[in-house]
């Protein structure tokens, strides 16, 4: 019998964060490097230090993962096809939905940070992280993603691409997951509306 929620494991959570409970103190050398190059004007020291504050409060799960986003964000899978374009573009509709799937339709998510990387002085942080979802039908996929963030001068995050390994696999997977009746019932109730298929 499927319990009320997924189980989940030690890591970080399926929007490249780390567990609340996981945190001890400031990122090791290990999960967080600078990156020395960068193709953008360089950025002031001052500017600097507010975006990796920004990014470290988020990763970290210290602050509300919705305020570090702008408005206007959006959030996407890269190279989608037919089920992963269907996510709304809009950052808050986008996770609104990917938590429906985990709500009602996954059993169990497991998730491991490996590390991030940041250029600050093009305002991209990039965070990979390994994960395995498993649905309440017995499919899987598992594989690593590639969380690509663009940051303003606000310390707000403008534009997200993830971009996920086995792609096939994770297609067919979350189209699965779409066609679940108590997924397309939640969605409905809570207004979120999917985009066409190309």
């Amino acid at each position: 019998m499927m319990a009320d929620r997924p189980q989940t494991r030690p890591g970080t959570d399926y929007r490249g964060r780390t567990r609340v409970s996981q945190v001890t103190g400031p990122l090791s050398p290990q999960q967080s490097l600078e990156s020395q190059e960068s193709t953008g004007p360089p950025l002031s020291t001052q500017l600097k230090e507010k975006l990796r504050k920004s990014y470290h409060a988020f990763a970290s799960g210290e602050q509300e993962w919705k305020t570090v986003y702008h408005p206007s964000c959006s959030s996407v899978f890269a190279g989608a096809g037919p089920n992963l374009s269907r996510f709304p573009k809009g950052f808050q509709e986008f996770w609104a939905v990917f938590d429906v799937l985990v709500e009602v339709a996954l059993e169990e998510v497991v998730t491991s940070r490996n590390i991030n990387i940041v250029a600050w002085d093009d305002g991209h942080a990039f965070v990979t992280s390994k994960h395995r979802f498993t649905s309440v039908t017995g499919d899987s996929w598992e594989g690593s993603v590639l969380n690509r963030m663009k940051y303003n001068q606000e310390g707000l995050i403008v534009d997200q691409a993830l971009f996920v390994e086995n792609l096939a696999r994770m297609e067919a997977f979350v189209g699965g997951l779409f066609a679940y009746s108590a997924v397309t019932q939640l969605l409905k109730e809570r207004r979120l509306v999917l985009r066409n298929s190309p």
